[in-house]
């Protein structure tokens, strides 16, 4: 049976669907807790700079892909693929060594767009360097990947400001798959470990 999986996706104020094969499960968590803590970290920035802006993508992405730290930090703009109207993200350098691809929200992908935009406009980069830069790098001027020491402090020093508690990248990964499980549309777990990518 597939199910559509509705995620209220309130931080960005979309009703796209991901569509899953679905079962059933009965789990129990704080999700609208998780919901609310991401809302709060991303609303809390005030964009006055592209790494503010860069900040605000970061957790969005983190969010809305489940994307593990060392993928999006990883991730480069020729990884965004659109066909139809339809984007995705495709990972070269997965946990399990093998191609993966991650559907990609509309909504999103075209902020991300944007960001990119910006990020060309003011550090004049030509469309024909853009694609091998890092989406999200430490530095845009030398293109440098994000550490996950400074990703995770860059979280970390929001929640505490916000959140009054101390979290990680993985956070957000949690976040969303307990929206899934606790939807009300029957996703199982094997449903959510797919969307993950979890090899077990």
């Amino acid at each position: 049976v597939i199910s559509t999986f509705i995620g209220s996706m309130f931080l960005m104020g979309t009703t796209e669907t991901i569509e899953v094969e679905s079962k059933s499960i009965t789990t129990n968590s704080n999700w609208e807790e998780d919901y609310s803590n991401c809302k709060k970290m991303i609303d809390s920035i005030e964009v006055n700079n592209e790494k503010d802006f860069r900040n605000v993508m970061i957790m969005k992405t983190l969010y809305y892909t489940g994307m593990r730290s060392d993928e999006l930090r990883s991730l480069t703009y020729k990884q965004i693929l659109e066909k139809e109207d339809k984007y995705m993200i495709r990972l070269d350098k997965t946990k399990s060594q093998k191609i993966q691809y991650i559907p990609l929200l509309k909504k999103l992908a075209i902020e991300i767009l944007e960001y990119k935009q910006n990020i060309q406009y003011n550090f004049n980069i030509k469309d024909k360097e853009i694609s091998d830069y890092y989406v999200f790098p430490a530095f845009f001027e030398k293109n440098s990947k994000l550490t996950a020491n400074s990703l995770n402090f860059m979280l970390k020093n929001i929640a505490k400001k916000i959140l009054r508690k101390d979290i990680s990248a993985h956070f957000f990964r949690h976040a969303i798959a307990t929206e899934m499980l606790l939807s009300d549309n029957n996703i199982s777990i094997s449903d959510v470990q797919d969307f993950l990518r979890h090899s077990d």
